[in-house]
């Protein structure tokens, strides 16, 4: 494998990256282009992106790591609006498309540098987001992987009354149940408790027992959808990989999937057990590099078939 710095202009910016060439490619003439998943550099957590690129390239895959603007290394800036908002606003821009101009730059430099046709676009969490973007109706993107992808803008999740209805029967009843503890009196009399937070609960999931729920959240990523049904049109490969001690799992699940349950058949949806949203512990970041591998090699072994 060769490692090498590299960089190309977007929009007036610079952009820098890290392309890593298989001294063997295979011959399925296609790449992978891993993106932020936030602001955070092209590492990613626990150096994630940088192992993944090493197993994927060990398989005759190049791929390329990059920098979107104003993350890492590269120019630019994403901070829209002013610098010093809360982060869910500042994420906002990613969760409904910032950086599509740089992923589409990105997948035309791996492009020229190696001379794939076909490229495969991962992300996680706000990278995610950015590849099912970027992705949807792009003709050279083939596949998308999308680890740990929020479907809900979290600038619009605000509190308890945005929490959702299992979690409330989760909290509730636990309030419930200490209800029978000496200690939790003992705190509750003495005004150690959280009073707000727990009326807010409790009142939250009152009212949900007796609305009607809306068709849709409201908080649901609309941009988000309507690019899954571009992908779906486009028959594009798609991966969702979520661990499933994340509430972002639960969100996915509860109010994203039941809206494409029609074409469910079309994507594939994984999970990692007790695994949190950052991976933290080396079994999950294991068993996350060994689903999305296998999953590269199945997509490669199919296009060199092609």
């Amino acid at each position: 494998m060769v490692t090498r710095v590299v960089s190309f202009d977007c929009e007036g910016y610079r952009l820098y990256g890290t392309l890593h060439t298989p001294r063997q490619p295979s011959s399925s003439g296609s790449g992978v282009v891993v993106l932020n998943q936030g602001p955070l550099d092209r590492s990613g957590a626990h150096r994630m992106s940088i192992k993944l690129a090493q197993r994927w390239t060990a398989s005759g895959v190049p791929v390329l790591r990059f920098d979107a603007r104003g993350a890492g290394e590269s120019e630019g800036t994403w901070t829209e609006p002013a610098e010093g908002s809360p982060i869910r606003l500042l994420y906002k821009n990613i969760e409904e498309g910032a950086w599509v101009p740089d992923t589409h730059a990105a997948v035309r430099f791996l492009q020229s540098e190696t001379g794939v046709q076909r490229v495969l676009l991962s992300g996680l969490c706000g990278g995610a987001a950015t590849a099912l973007h970027a992705g949807a109706t792009h003709p050279s993107v083939s596949g998308i992987l999308m680890v740990g992808m929020p479907v809900r803008l979290q600038a619009e999740v605000r509190g308890v009354k945005d929490i959702l209805d299992s979690h409330l029967r989760t909290e509730s009843q636990r309030y419930f149940q200490r209800a029978l503890s000496l200690d939790a009196w003992k705190r509750f009399f003495s005004m150690e408790s959280d009073y707000r937070t727990m009326l807010a609960v409790l009142a939250k999931r009152a009212e949900a027992l007796y609305r009607r729920k809306p068709a849709q959240d409201p908080s649901l990523n609309r941009i988000l959808m309507t690019h899954l049904r571009d992908a779906l049109r486009a028959r594009k490969r798609l991966l969702f990989v979520y661990p499933e001690n994340d509430y972002l799992w639960a969100e996915f699940r509860e109010l994203f999937l039941p809206l494409f349950a029609n074409v469910a058949d079309q994507f594939t949806v994984r999970t990692i057990a007790q695994a949190n949203h950052t991976f933290t512990e080396p079994e999950w970041q294991r068993d996350l590099y060994e689903i999305l591998t296998a999953w590269v090699r199945a997509e490669y072994q199919q296009a060199g078939a092609a």
